[in-house]
């Protein structure tokens, strides 16, 4: 690559302006948004080279081809460590570099691009390096060769240029020690359409066009958008994915390119960009990225010839093409942020650059309160989430006839809101309701949800009766209990005491609404019948007490003993009398008129 003691500043945006100093005349926007769109999803960029170091030996070389090689691994320095130092060969067969996206994902836009170095200027005190190597030029055309893509193991698609957009340096606008770059881009959303997600699938390209040579760069990248159709555990909360794909050469001139990143509206949180620049020298100095006046990875070139996804071949520096995503922090980021980049002693091209900005999200989850009676107070526990990526701010929580505020909550953050109002008459749903905003002002998708109120209207009925009500001393009486849940609620922890300390007290449990339950218990009479009293006692579904008593009484009697003896004469014998309560049963007496009875007449002629 073309290096050059000055160093340049340019600003990404849809509108460009230029510092009065430059004496390179402004181009048309360099790059333009073709996706954005708020999304339960992100994006992913992958890409890798297509030319690589020369074989040992290889004719004309001016550095060992093993120097090429420790390069690949980041390791050397100069030219040497350059593909300024050599000549740099097609891959046959193109490249390959894995995409993966989570898994139930699709894929909503997918931008292929690929760029390559022309080889021009070729004569005059311009000619630059690359365009040296006659024989390395390959056939046809850049801007009318097709480009085939094959994505995993389906058939390789053929795009010609009838599929892609082709942009190429104009030699007039180039620095003196510039050379002449080209890039294309093909939308290939449907060629990803149903990949699987959750695993890598190989994206080979293949018959890219490219100058082979010193100082020659060639190489694609792939941006692929990701989305679910609503919240999941990959994607919790939405992001605005911005990709802006263009033709931005920045030159070694002393020249300033200033605008805005149109459309991108920042609402906190941090950020991810994605870019794809070729040229980028790992072993040179001075390039760098900036957002709002901030570099980013400050350590070293931040465009270092470092593809992510890079299968076939797999170099730590492919010595062509940068296509790699970085964290932005909230303190760097803003609404239409400006985005510079800085050539210092190394000119690259950029094509593409793709923003991920998070947005906040709301979601609850409600405990079930425990059921409750009629206009006791009932305490909705609402756990408030934001599973997004920005703060959210002016929250408000809705249930029933009560409302709470959270004045922001951060990303990631949770916090419990407690809500009280009295139980209704009967069982209902309350609606929860919760609205929000970012910190742009905008309405968040308010969460609701209905939880359901148990009201509870217990009843229990108890019934006693003594069998038999009148008994002798001695003999057994059984009392019988019938026990009813009368109302809508389940009852338990159901115990019997028995007042009087009889066998009557049980652990009955639980009974249901509507059934009954028969208990019987015995005891032996004594002297004396009695009432006996018992008691239920357990608890509603509420947790309440409650409670019923019943009672049932007995008599014992007692016979009462003879106490005179009558004397009754018949026939000069002596008969016992015996008496009952004022009864007298004069035996004797009895026996004389059964035997009058059956005397028989006596006939007298």
């Amino acid at each position: 690559m073309r290096t050059r003691g000055l160093a340049l500043a340019a600003v990404l945006g849809l509108v460009w302006t230029m510092a009065p100093m430059s004496p390179v005349e402004a181009a048309e926007p360099a790059l333009a948004p073709v996706f954005n769109q708020e999304i339960y999803g992100d994006f992913a960029v992958i890409g890798n080279s297509v030319l690589d170091c020369p074989p040992d030996g290889f004719p004309g070389a001016t550095h060992p081809a093993a120097a090429c090689r420790d390069a690949e691994n980041r390791k050397g320095t100069g030219a040497g460590a350059q593909n300024n130092g050599h000549s740099m060969r097609l891959i046959p067969g193109g490249s390959t570099a894995n995409l993966v996206i989570p898994a139930g994902a699709r894929v909503v836009y997918a931008g292929l691009d690929w760029s390559a170095a022309t080889g021009r200027p070729q004569e005059g005190p311009l000619a630059v390096p690359c365009g040296k190597d006659t024989a390395g030029r390959p056939p046809g055309d850049p801007a009318t060769q097709p480009v085939r893509l094959k994505v995993g193991d389906r058939p390789a698609v053929s795009l010609g240029p009838d599929r892609f957009s082709y942009t190429v340096d104009e030699l007039g606008s180039l620095g003196q020690l510039d050379g002449q770059y080209y890039s294309a881009r093909s939308e290939v959303t449907g060629e990803l359409a149903g990949i699987p997600g959750g695993t890598a699938v190989p994206i080979t390209v293949s018959d890219v066009w490219a100058q082979q040579g010193f100082d020659c760069y060639g190489g694609w990248s792939l941006t692929a958008v990701w989305a679910y159709d609503k919240a999941t555990e990959q994607a919790p909360a939405r992001k605005q994915v911005v990709v802006y794909k263009g033709h931005l050469h920045v030159p070694i001139v002393d020249t300033q390119l200033t605008s805005a990143a149109a459309g991108l509206k920042f609402a906190g949180g941090t950020g991810r960009i994605g870019l794809v620049a070729y040229e980028g020298d790992w072993a040179g100095t001075g390039n760098g990225f900036l957002v709002n006046g901030r570099q980013q990875a400050a350590q070293g070139p931040f465009f270092n010839g470092h593809a992510d996804g890079a299968a076939r071949p797999n170099h730590l520096n492919n010595l062509s093409v940068d296509a790699k995503t970085i964290d932005v922090a909230e303190a760097d980021l803003r609404s239409n942020s400006q985005l510079g980049f800085a050539a210092g002693k190394d000119a690259y091209l950029l094509t593409t650059v793709a923003i991920a900005a998070p947005r906040p999200e709301l979601s609850i989850s409600i405990a079930t309160p425990p059921p409750a009676h009629a206009g006791d107070p009932i305490t909705y526990r609402v756990t408030l989430r934001n599973p997004g990526g920005a703060p959210a701010k002016d929250i408000v929580i809705t249930a029933g006839g009560c409302s709470k505020k959270v004045d922001q909550l951060a990303p990631g953050a949770t916090q419990v809101v407690e809500c009280s109002i009295p139980a209704p008459d009967k069982d209902t749903t309350v609606p929860i309701t919760v609205t929000g905003q970012n910190l742009l002002g905008d309405a968040l998708s308010s969460a609701a949800a209905g939880v359901p109120v148990r009201v509870v209207h217990p009843g229990l009925s108890l019934g006693m009766t003594a069998e038999p009500a009148n008994i002798l001393t001695g003999q057994t009486v059984t009392f019988t209990v019938v026990a009813k849940n009368t109302g809508d609620t389940t009852l338990s922890g159901l115990a019997l005491t028995n007042q009087q300390g009889t066998s009557c007290a049980k652990d009955v449990g639980t009974l249901e609404p509507g059934k009954q339950l028969t208990l019987t218990c015995t005891v032996e009479a004594g002297d004396e019948g009695f009432a006996n009293a018992v008691r239920l006692a357990g608890r509603d579904e509420a947790g309440k007490p409650i409670a019923a008593t019943a009672q049932a009484a007995f008599t014992v009697l007692h016979p009462k003993t003879l106490d005179a003896k009558a004397q009754l004469a018949f026939q000069g014998r002596e008969e016992e009398v015996f008496t009952d309560g004022g009864y007298v049963a004069a035996l004797s007496i009895i026996l004389i008129v059964v035997m009058l009875c059956f005397v028989p007449s006596i006939r007298t002629d």
